[in-house]
């Protein structure tokens, strides 16, 4: 028995609209053959245009085929509105910006759909909002594309790993094993969340720092309880550990005005004081994130509380004043 590809729907409707216009009137048989699908797909789509676009299409039993009834008839463009044409635009700049990475053939193939499945005609112009409009997305850091591919594979596999990994503190090499549960990107760079064996809880591998894997033989079962985004909740951008932390700061000059602009953290509250100063509170598990970001605006960034994130800023600051003296 003959089996038949899949084609997008605007692409059926496209041809069957031109077979239409063009030449005698073709029958589902002669249509399926032209865009390999099956006669019943073609009936289905010639049933859709008549009842739900409208399209005057009738059988013509003399000619023992389809035809328009109306001479010069086009089929309604699909109208996309400025909000979907940047999504798509956006689309095409973030396969740029993955060049070279583990899911550029992905979002090649992905584009590729959804260009067959655009109209000629659009309500606006792609070419002139291109020219409009430009994003600076930060794409990935350039893990080993064998190792993510592995590392994917093991996620959707629920395959357990030995790796061998690196530490960023202190560059110290360990093997362990774990069952990896997820693939998370954070700011453009990607993450494993995987449960650790030896210290018997979730933990957050970097790709990049792993210089070794092989798959034990072992399979898993990922907790049913176990969610990416909650485990992620508590970090500011990436880095969690330890408990919860209530961090206050308080932001005076330019940065009172261009902190509230912005979502910094799903927990963040945000104060404006009578004498012009932001205060911005949220609640954390990691503070070596935050104080690199609170050094970040200089002395125009106050913390409140905690005590030991005022201490780490201020050891930042000293730390950076004296490597300047050094120099």
């Amino acid at each position: 028995m003959r089996t038949y590809p899949t084609r997008p729907a605007m692409y059926r409707l496209s041809r069957i609209h031109e077979m239409l216009r063009c030449g005698p009137p073709p029958n589902a048989r002669s249509i399926a053959r032209q865009i390999e699908v099956s006669p019943r797909t073609v009936l289905r789509d010639i049933t859709y245009m008549r009842d739900m676009l409208g399209t005057p299409v009738e059988y013509d039993p003399v000619e023992h085929g389809f035809r328009y009834t109306e001479e010069g008839y086009e089929l309604p463009a699909a109208k996309l509105t400025q909000g979907e044409l940047v999504g798509i635009l956006v689309a095409s700049k973030v396969l740029a910006q993955y060049a070279g990475t583990p899911f550029e053939a992905q979002l090649r193939r992905a584009f590729a759909k959804i260009e067959l499945l655009l109209p000629d005609d659009v309500s606006c112009s792609v070419s002139e909002l291109a020219s409009a409009t430009s994003f600076d997305i930060t794409a990935p850091r350039p893990a080993d594309l064998a190792v993510f591919e592995r590392l994917t594979a093991a996620v959707t596999g629920r395959r357990q790993l030995r790796i061998v990994y690196e530490s960023a503190s202190k560059g110290e090499r360990r093997e362990r094993t774990v069952d990896p549960y997820h693939l998370a990107c954070v700011d453009g760079a990607w993450y494993l969340l995987a449960y650790c064996h030896a210290r018997r809880e979730v933990r957050m591998f970097v790709p990049d720092r792993i210089r070794s894997l092989a798959d034990t033989g072992e399979t898993f079962r990922r907790p049913a309880e176990f969610d990416p985004a909650g485990y992620m909740r508590g970090a500011f951008r990436v880095m969690r550990g330890g408990r919860q932390r209530r961090v206050r700061l308080r932001f005076t000059g330019l940065a009172a005005r261009l902190v509230p602009e912005r979502r910094w953290h799903a927990t963040q509250t945000i104060a404006r004081r009578k004498d012009g100063a932001v205060d911005l509170a949220m609640t954390v598990t990691g503070l070596d994130e935050v104080a690199a970001w609170v050094m970040s605006f200089g002395g125009e960034c106050e913390v409140v509380g905690p005590e030991e994130l005022r201490r780490r800023v201020v050891d930042g600051h000293r730390q950076g004043s004296h490597a300047n003296r050094c120099r």
